[in-house]
C-alpha cells in the first residue's frame, strides 16, 4: 500500500511539473489584445464575412451533429461555416442560415494516392445519383465547381497527382498540416496546457506555411487560397467509442477565412450562400489566423479610373487601375507587412511604420499581401513573427482598353 501511495505521489508531482512547464511553453503564443475600431470594416461596396472551412460531422468521421457545429460557430462569432464530410453529400439538406451563421454544405473527395480535394457549397446532387467513392464525386462536381486541394503539403495526405486541378484553389493553411509537423513533446505540452491556457495551447500548434508558400511560388497564376480548420472534434478509441477532442469552437478560433462579398447584401439565405461560395471560388478572401489575436481589417484594393474599388481575386487590365492601396487597421500590436509583386517583395513595412502602402499606376502582374504579427520576447529579447493575414491576389493584365 505504501508503495502504491509513493508511486501515485511521484506521478502527481511529475504531472504537476510537466503541466507547469507546458503552460510556460505555450504562453508566448497567447493571443494579444488588438484594438479594432471596427472589426467588420470593409472597402467601399463590399461586405466581409469570417468563417470556418472544412468541418466534418457525424455524416463521415466527425464527432458532432450539424446543429452542434452551428452552435459552436455562433459561439466563436463566425458568419459562415463550410461542412466538408468525406465522400458524401448527406449534409446538403442542412444548408441554410441558423443562429446567424450561414451553413454551406460541401464535400471532401478522397482521391487515393492523388490526395484530397474540397468542393464548397451544395451542388444539388445526391449520393444515390453519384455512387460511391471520392473519385466519382470529384468527376461529377469538377465541371461546374472549383476544387480546392486540401492540405497539399501534408505529410500523410499530400497532393501527389501529376497535374493540378484546372482552375483549382488550395488550402494555404491547415490545422491538419500544422499539428503533423509538431514533435510529440510539443503536442503533449499543448494538450497539458489546455485547461490553463486554452487559446495559447492551440495557437502554439500553428506554424508559418513555408511549404505551401513555396508551392504557391511555382504557379504562374496563383490559385484561390483559403485557410482550413479540418475540424473533426473526434478521436477514435476502441470499437465505436470516441473522445470528443478538440472542440469545434477551439479550432474555429485558430484559423479562419475572411471573405469579401459585393453589396447589396441579399435578404435570402440561399442568395447569401451563393455569394459567399462565389467569392471563395473567385479568391475574394484572405486566409487569417485569429489564434494570435483579433484579426484587423485589411483594405487591399485596386482603384479603377471610374473610382470603383476591386478587392483580392480581381482580374483587371492594368491600364484601368490608377492605384493599389493597402491599409491595415490595427493598433496596440506590431505588424510586419509585405506587398508581393510577381513573387518578390515590392514594399515592406516593419512594426515601427504606419501599415499603409500606396502604389500609383501599378505594373501588370500578380499582387498580394502578407501580414505577420511581431512580438518581442521578454525573456530572450528576440523578435518573433507569427503568420496573421495572407491575401489572395489581384491580377493586373497587360491588356489595354481605350478610356
Amino acid at each position: 500500500m505504501r508503495t502504491v501511495r509513493w508511486l501515485l505521489t511521484v506521478l502527481v508531482v511529475f504531472w504537476a511539473i510537466a503541466t507547469a512547464l507546458s503552460v510556460l511553453w505555450v504562453r508566448p503564443w497567447a493571443p494579444l489584445e488588438v484594438a479594432l475600431a471596427d472589426p467588420d470594416a470593409a472597402p467601399r461596396g463590399w461586405k466581409t464575412l469570417t468563417g470556418a472551412i472544412h468541418v466534418h460531422t457525424l455524416a463521415s468521421d466527425g464527432g458532432g451533429t450539424v446543429h452542434e457545429v452551428v452552435r459552436e460557430a455562433a459561439a466563436a462569432e463566425l458568419d459562415f461555416v463550410v461542412l466538408c464530410d468525406h465522400n458524401t453529400l448527406r449534409t446538403a439538406a442542412e444548408e441554410g442560415e441558423r443562429l446567424g451563421v450561414l451553413v454551406l454544405s460541401g464535400i471532401e473527395c478522397s482521391l487515393g494516392s492523388d490526395g484530397h480535394a474540397l468542393f464548397l457549397g451544395s451542388s444539388g446532387l445526391r449520393d444515390e445519383e453519384v455512387g460511391h467513392g471520392g473519385r466519382r464525386f470529384y468527376d461529377a462536381l469538377s465541371p461546374s465547381r472549383v476544387p480546392f486541394v486540401a492540405h497539399p503539403t501534408n505529410k500523410r495526405h499530400p497532393w501527389a497527382a501529376d497535374v493540378w486541378p484546372a482552375g483549382g484553389g488550395m488550402e494555404l493553411m491547415s490545422f491538419n498540416s500544422s499539428w503533423r509537423i509538431r514533435s510529440p513533446i510539443e503536442l503533449a505540452a499543448a494538450v497539458l496546457a489546455i485547461p490553463f491556457e486554452r487559446r495559447a495551447a492551440f495557437a502554439s500548434i500553428i506554424r508559418e506555411p513555408v511549404d505551401e508558400l513555396e508551392l504557391l511560388a511555382t504557379f504562374d497564376s496563383p490559385p484561390p487560397l483559403i485557410a482550413s480548420v479540418d475540424a473533426h472534434s473526434r478521436l477514435d478509441l476502441i470499437g465505436d467509442s470516441m473522445l470528443r477532442f478538440p472542440r469545434y469552437q477551439d479550432l474555429f478560433r485558430v484559423l479562419s477565412t475572411r471573405v469579401y462579398v459585393p453589396l447589396p447584401w441579399p435578404s435570402s439565405a440561399s442568395a447569401r450562400i451563393d455569394l459567399a461560395r462565389q467569392s471563395l471560388e473567385s479568391g475574394r478572401s484572405d486566409a487569417v489566423v485569429p489564434a494570435f489575436g483579433a484579426v484587423p481589417p485589411l483594405a487591399f484594393v485596386a482603384e479603377t479610373v471610374e473610382g470603383r474599388l476591386e478587392v483580392a481575386g480581381a482580374r483587371l487590365p492594368a491600364d484601368v487601375v490608377t492605384k493599389l492601396s493597402i491599409e491595415l487597421a490595427a493598433s496596440g500590436v506590431g505588424t510586419d507587412l509585405s506587398l508581393i509583386h510577381n513573387g518578390k517583395v515590392h514594399a515592406h513595412l516593419g512594426p515601427d511604420s504606419t501599415p499603409r502602402i500606396v502604389v500609383l499606376e501599378p505594373d501588370p502582374g500578380i499582387w498580394r499581401v502578407e501580414v505577420r504579427q511581431v512580438r518581442d520576447e521578454k525573456n530572450s529579447g528576440e523578435r518573433t513573427l507569427h503568420p496573421w493575414i495572407f491575401s489572395n491576389a489581384i491580377h493586373l493584365t497587360e491588356l489595354k482598353i481605350p478610356h
